[in-house]
């Protein structure tokens, strides 16, 4: 697939190891509602986590969580740590749970192999 948003979700998602992208993927299918998929790392008023904070387990590892903790814990990770905003590019953007899904499916497959 050509299309920008897809390219840079995958390369970002592929740094992670298979036991994260399980982790995630388990939170995803079951339950979704905490995972927050669009401007925030944690939005508080949904108790949810980005994907990447989930990866990674913060849900379980920060007390008190806020917005500028989760991105700064995932910052020692990532730089830019919202890689995808602003990219040019229709994936990603009316179904991210489904989209976030497949590239994960992707990736573990292509591990596995």
């Amino acid at each position: 697939m050509s299309d920008q948003r897809y390219i840079v979700l995958k390369n970002r998602l592929n740094t992670l190891s298979s036991e994260q992208l399980l982790t995630l993927l388990k939170t995803l299918v079951k339950t979704p509602e905490k995972v927050c998929f669009d401007e925030f790392n944690y939005d508080e008023t949904n108790k949810s986590y980005c994907p990447l904070a989930i990866a990674y387990q913060l849900n379980d590892s920060i007390e008190n969580p806020t917005n500028d903790k989760i991105t700064q814990e995932l910052s020692k990770y990532f730089e830019p740590v919202n890689v995808i905003k602003g990219v040019e590019g229709d994936y990603y953007t009316e179904n991210r749970k489904d989209d976030i899904i497949d590239v994960i499916f992707e990736i573990l497959q292509n591990k596995l192999n």
